[in-house]
């Protein structure tokens, strides 16, 4: 859940720092999930898990077809 939902901004910062640095330097992916809009541009690829939300996802696929 949410790892920084709630932290004072200067800790909130610092730790996403560090999540961001080990990834990069060992390598791996950072899954996070958050309400907090303002993270979306530190991640290179992004997910809206509302988009599988039942009856959604056909709506989509329906308007993707017209």
């Amino acid at each position: 859940d949410e790892p920084t939902g709630n932290l004072d901004w200067r800790t909130k910062a610092q730790t996403l720092d560090l999540l961001f640095e080990r990834c990069e330097t060992r390598s791996i992916t950072l899954l996070m999930v958050t309400h907090d809009r303002s993270l979306l541009d530190r991640f290179g690829k992004l997910v809206d898990v509302g988009a599988f939300a039942p009856g959604r996802a056909e709506r989509m696929h329906r308007a993707s077809q017209a």
